[in-house]
């Protein structure tokens, strides 16, 4: 296992410019939607990008996808896209695999983790422009999280898996897949319950902070565990989730006046 130690500050630093992996089959059983939204990204207080997620159970898998993209359209040479799909045991949020792909006009990075249910190693693999590698790691004991920038809905994740889970600080495994792939040894703190004004609305919501010896985030949550608002002060870094988009009501069918029918 590699041991030296990438600080969460570097996840976060490069974070703000990224279509959906194709989806992989968890189980037979009819997909049941959780979660759907859109979270806006800022920068000292400038839009940067959006990014949306969903949170779909299939059986006993729970499946993850987010897809990030600039706020606006972007010269050729400056986009990048990325999107990403986590696959873990609903269960008990073992990890089941994971799959990213960040693209620009130019190239093309796929990366993931290939694991089995009870191995003690799982292999992280990347492929860039058609050439890829591939290390075999020690898999470290307890439930391992992924961080992978631009995306904020692993943070949310990371919320959801704490939802009806009563700590005050608790340890865990972050595997982050950057320029140098490291896994590192995180906390999750619950700060308590907070009062939030979110869409126009004051909203009790749960507040954890996520982070390790030198940077935090602090994520605020409903109570079934959908995250809200993330925050990363020192990056001047904000996600927000969109309000839910009302939908239309359906078109009322004209009745003919009486008699004509």
């Amino acid at each position: 296992m590699r041991a030296t130690r990438l600080h969460l500050a570097a996840v976060i630093a490069a974070t703000l410019g990224l279509s959906f992996l194709p989806p992989r089959p968890a189980a037979a059983a009819a997909p049941e939607l959780l979660d759907l939204g859109r979270f806006t990204l800022t920068q000292d207080g400038q839009p940067a990008r959006i990014e949306e997620f969903s949170f779909q159970s299939y059986g006993d898998s729970l499946v993850v996808r987010a897809a990030s993209s600039p706020w606006r359209e972007n010269e050729a040479d400056l986009r990048f896209d990325k999107h990403m799909q986590l696959v873990v045991d609903a269960r008990d949020f073992e990890l089941i695999g994971y799959s990213s792909q960040y693209a620009t006009r130019t190239d093309t990075l796929s990366r993931g983790i290939s694991l089995e249910r009870g191995d003690t190693t799982f292999t992280l693999w990347r492929e860039h422009n058609g050439r890829g590698t591939g290390d075999v790691w020690a898999r470290p004991p307890g439930r391992m999280y992924v961080l992978d920038a631009p995306l904020f809905t692993l943070f949310g994740y990371v919320g959801w898996t704490m939802q009806g889970r009563t700590f005050d600080r608790r340890p865990v495994n972050i595997l982050v897949l950057a320029g140098r792939d490291t896994l590192i040894e995180g906390t999750v703190t619950d700060a308590g319950t907070e009062k939030l004004v979110w869409n126009g609305q004051e909203v009790e919501a749960r507040k954890l902070l996520v982070g390790d010896e030198r940077t935090t985030v602090t994520a605020w949550f409903t109570g079934d565990g959908h995250m809200l608002r993330l925050v990363e002060e020192r990056g001047g870094i904000r996600a927000e989730r969109d309000a839910p988009v009302a939908e239309e009501p359906p078109a009322r069918k004209e009745e003919p006046p009486p008699g004509t029918k």
